[in-house]
């Protein structure tokens, strides 16, 4: 029958808990039979769980997983997945269907109360850890025995410390003591947290349990030493069971299921509860007795044994190490170290024997993780030994793992986990490993960094600071020229640049004595008499004292890269289209030219219709047009003077120092003279005059912000005051500038706020006599500045954006009065309202449209939407393609001051239009003379060819009226009939309309 091989998971092979439970385990392996191989899985620093990996796999027949043992979510599904049965204790951690093998720790907690309680006590404390499972569980019985008892739970005696150690014992003495000892009895759910309670009690003199009694909890040997009564929690006893239960199971080889099997726990009555004990205390098998002698012997063998592991590594010897011979200062008798050789097979490295029999294992031979440890190792472990795995690892790296046969009743084992002194001598295995790989990577380093070196443009250097020697490799030889490749370092000094010398003295000096990095970019004279740019990086080697020996470091030609910055700072400063100086660079020569005091004037120059040149013969020619605008400003500037451009078309001009501030506007007025010529540029002649506004520092401002935004305003004014001029700066212009933001402002608010109206000038139709129509046109009546004129706020509306929700407002308004006329009773009449360019050209513009016709129920055929002819040249595709998306709706449409822009026949034939309407300009001049008649005549007959309506705007007196008439213009619009009113007026002006105007004039 094959022989069972159990595996056990447990952080910790050492220590009261885990050696105790290990032994109960061992005893029972031994006893049927069965193989026994002990998994530590916590790493050297004790601190967290670290193993992951799957040994033992095809060889573990059943598996124990002590306290938290393994977490890795992966690791736990592979291993349930093996069904294979596992038992878990004292917890079910995170398998699922684990048996659970549990000491009733809350039984334990409630018999340790209960005994207290049965010495009259009723204020006892409680000290234990709600980061550890169990100690949950016994305070959970503590708090179970007060109420049972009617005892209320008093917080202030619950004392929850970090962890279970003697030092946390005494922390919750301290707290107990700044609350005055408000108790007669404490259960501390550790033995370890009792003793730090005793010793805290002894030394403040306070007599147990005469004063306080106490009760502890494991029943560890320190517990006998200090007559402490405890619960016993049967650690061999639970190993044991454990391991037969989990040997039945594989013999059933039934399927995994989750089942809970609890030991009991057992009073151990001491002094410190009270009780006189009645027997004599005997050492169990988890509390040995530990001989003086042979402690003293097993601590010599501990230190000698890492005094050898760490001589070796501070000489660098990891073979001595790796060859396991410091083992032989143990009690181990036979090991092996096996490194990861792939990602999942293991090589023995080494072996180390003590056994008489032979090892079938040799080095170099390959193990799956599955298969490893080798079955064939059980083969030579004696009674009483067992087989354990350890994990060699560092912070960043897993080795592998080392093999040791030894007694696992070692008399020597410490109580406390944490002073196990094989973990910490395997630590320093990992170490040795990890160094001599650090070696090996160093040395590869060495010879990648001599091979980069040679094909690198760093060129390296040496400076010994004792002989003042430097020494380099052929890339400086290559920088310099034919050098040689030592020199002095008075020589290599006379070759920097004068300019660089002081920063270069500086930055050495500041390395050398206060560990200043040293980096430096520097001007080096070559073997031709030529500069290179080089820049220059290095580290002193520093004797034991501190003192630099010597320093090593690098040099790299960066002579182009110096001159790529130099161009990039170039094209920071400049106008990339005209070479000019940017904003940036003027502002701070501004800045400047005002630190250093004086009188200097500031210019701004815009040109005149720019725009239209750019829209009519396209960007290229704006572009030259610019370049040589920028040229000839360049040729009229006196020395000492600056231009720059600012952007698109406007320049800036900053003069040199003035004796007055007239020669700013003797040199300005020049340049408008100079510039009133023609510019051939492409085959064009293009004409184009400047608008310039002049600041004076320091009367009109004492900063560049300043003296730049009072310049733009004197160049606002002369473009207001008819452009091809210069204007000097005055205060008023603020003034007006003011009055032009008040005023937009105003117009911001002015739609929420209700101030606009729309008034209405009838359109009368010549043939039948009656008001057909009417137009549209806003008025603003602002509470605070009266009423406000279309000429002034329309164009500040187009500037500001403010046109589109303006426009929007009017056009539904419109529809909306138009309804309620229709509503009332009114003839049908058709409204007109203009479209701004920029309500046209909005994609959304048609659906706005069909938005508001729906919304307002005026029928589409009673709308007439009004564009001039800019308007509809601007984009011609565009504009003929919203016309008739326009048209499908329904909507008339008419082209607004006809003749008055750059009409023609072409563009009237193109566009999709219902009527012309002539400006107010030709109505007027007609009766001044035959030729305004006659090309009032022709657009008549223009509209007539082209099946267009007519309407004649600005008709004030009768005889213009009359003319229309007669030339058969059939709607007529203007003050003769009616200026634009009020909805409330027209109605009224409607209702009272019975016969035709000439009737009223007569």
């Amino acid at each position: 029958m094959k022989q069972q091989t159990l595996g056990v998971l447990t952080p910790l092979l050492d220590g009261f808990y885990f050696n105790g439970i290990i032994q109960g385990i061992h005893h029972a392996a031994e006893a049927h039979g069965a193989h026994l191989v002990l998994f530590q899985t916590m790493d050297a620093q004790m601190s967290r769980v670290t193993y992951q990996r799957f040994l033992g796999m095809d060889e573990i027949d059943g598996w124990l997983v002590l306290l938290n043992a393994v977490s890795d979510p992966q690791y736990i599904q592979r291993l349930e997945d093996s069904d294979k049965p596992i038992l878990c204790s004292p917890y079910q951690g995170g398998f699922r269907q684990a048996g659970i093998f549990s000491v009733d720790n809350e039984q334990g907690g409630y018999d340790a109360t209960l005994h207290l309680l049965q010495h009259g006590h009723r204020r006892i404390a409680c000290v234990y850890t709600s980061r550890n499972p169990e100690c949950l569980l016994r305070y959970e019985g503590y708090l179970k025995a007060l109420h049972d008892h009617h005892i209320p739970i008093d917080r202030d005696l619950v004392f929850d410390m970090n962890d279970v150690w003697e030092a946390d014992g005494a922390a919750a003495a301290q707290r107990m003591k700044e609350l005055g000892f408000p108790f007669t009895a404490v259960a501390a759910f550790t033995d370890t947290l009792a003793i730090g309670l005793l010793d805290s009690f002894e030394e403040w003199g306070l007599s147990v349990p005469e004063q306080i009694a106490v009760i502890g909890f494991d029943n560890m040997d320190i517990a006998r030493q200090h007559a402490l009564t405890t619960v016993e929690q049967p650690l061999f006893g639970r190993g044991l069971h454990m391991a037969e239960l989990l040997l039945r199971k594989i013999q059933e080889g039934k399927p995994q299921v989750k089942q809970l099997y609890r030991e009991a726990t057992t009073l151990v009555i001491r002094q410190s509860c009270g009780c006189t004990p009645v027997q004599a205390d005997v050492p169990s098998v988890e509390s040995p007795p530990k001989n003086a002698q042979v402690t003293i012997d097993y601590l010599s063998k501990v230190i000698q044994r890492n005094h050898h592991i760490a001589h070796e590594m501070v000489k660098t010897d990891g073979s001595k190490i790796r060859d396991l011979s410091w083992l032989t200062f143990t009690d181990y008798t036979w090991a092996c170290l096996a490194l990861w050789n792939g990602t999942r097979t293991l090589m023995i490295d080494s072996i180390y024997s003590k056994k008489k029999t032979g090892c079938t294992l040799k080095t170099g031979d390959v193990f799956d993780e599955g298969l490893f440890p080798p079955a064939e190792i059980h083969a030579f472990i004696e009674k009483g030994e067992a087989l354990s795995v350890h994990t060699i690892r560092t912070e960043g790296r897993e080795w592998g793992y080392m093999l040791l046969i030894g007694r696992i009743d070692d008399k020597n084992r410490t109580s406390n986990y944490k002073a196990d002194t094989m973990t910490h001598s395997l630590d320093l295995v990992a170490y040795t490993l990890e160094r001599e790989a650090m070696y090996e990577e160093a040395k590869e380093r060495e010879k990648r960094i001599e091979i980069v070196t040679s094909i690198t443009n760093d060129g390296i250097f040496e400076w010994d600071l004792k002989s003042n020697m430097l020494s380099w490799n052929k890339k400086i030889l290559r920088i310099l020229g034919d050098t040689g490749i030592h020199m002095h370092r008075r020589e290599f000094f006379e070759r920097v640049h004068q300019d660089d010398q002081q920063a270069l003295f500086k930055a050495v000096r500041l390395h050398l004595r206060q560990h200043v990095p040293f980096q430096i970019d520097l001007r080096l004279r070559k073997a031709d008499g030529k500069y290179a740019w080089v820049s220059a990086a290095g580290e002193a080697v520093r004797d034991p004292f501190g003192s630099a020996v010597r320093m090593i470091g690098s040099i790299v030609d960066i002579t182009e890269r110096k001159r790529s910055e130099e161009r990039i700072r170039y094209l920071a400063y400049h106008d990339a289209l005209t070479d000019l100086p940017n904003r940036r660079h003027i502002s701070e020569q501004i800045t400047e030219h005002a630190l250093a005091g004086g009188r200097f004037a500031v210019m701004l120059l815009d040109l005149d219709r720019f725009k239209n040149i750019n829209d009519s013969l396209g960007h290229s020619v704006g572009d030259k047009l610019l370049q040589q605008v920028a040229k000839q400003l360049q040729d009229n500037i006196h020395p000492g003077d600056v231009v720059a451009r600012l952007g698109g078309d406007e320049f800036i001009i900053l003069t040199g120092q003035l004796e007055h501030g007239d020669q700013a506007a003797e040199l300005a007025d020049g340049i408008v003279r100079s510039m009133n010529a023609q510019y051939q540029i492409d085959g064009h002649f293009v004409f184009v005059t400047p608008s310039i506004g002049i600041s004076l520092y320091p009367e009109h401002g004492r900063d560049q912000e300043t003296l730049i935004k009072n310049a733009d305003l004197a160049m606002y004014h002369a473009k207001e005051n008819g452009k091809n001029q210069l204007q000097t700066y005055h205060p008023r212009m603020s003034t007006v500038s003011l009055e032009r933001l008040t005023l937009e402002n105003h117009l911001r608010s002015a739609l929420d706020n209700g101030e606009f109206q729309l008034y209405y000038q009838p359109q009368y139709d010549t043939e039948s006599d009656k008001i057909v129509g009417m137009e549209a046109l806003i008025r603003w009546f602002s509470p605070q500045l009266g009423m406000i004129s279309p000429m002034k706020f329309i164009p500040l509306a187009e500037e500001t954006g403010l046109i589109l929700p303006i426009s929007e407002w009017v056009l539904t308004k419109a529809c909306l009065d138009n309804k309620l006329l229709l509503d009332e009773g009114y003839e049908p009449m058709i409204v007109s309202v203009n479209i701004s360019a920029d309500q046209f050209t909005n994609m959304h513009f048609v659906s706005q449209v069909e938005r508001i016709l729906n919304e307002t129920g005026l029928p589409p055929q009673l709308l007439c939407l009004e564009i001039t002819e800019s308007v509809a040249i601007r984009n011609l595709e565009l504009s003929i393609r919203q016309l008739n998306a326009l048209i499908r709706l329904g909507v008339q449409i008419a082209l607004d001051d006809f003749g008055t822009g750059n009409s023609s026949l072409s563009l009237v034939k193109s566009l999709p239009l219902h009527m012309i309407k002539i400006d107010r300009a030709f109505v007027q001049d007609m009766t001044l003379s035959p030729a305004n008649l006659a090309i009032f005549e022709t657009i008549l007959s223009l509209a007539r060819g082209l099946k267009l309506e007519c309407c004649a705007e600005g008709v004030e007196t009768a005889e213009q009226f009359q003319i229309v008439r007669e030339k058969t213009c059939v709607l007529v619009q203007g003050y003769f009939f009616s200026k634009p009113v009020p909805l409330i007026d027209l109605a009224a002006f409607l209702t009272e309309m019975g016969s035709s105007p000439l009737k009223h004039e007569e």
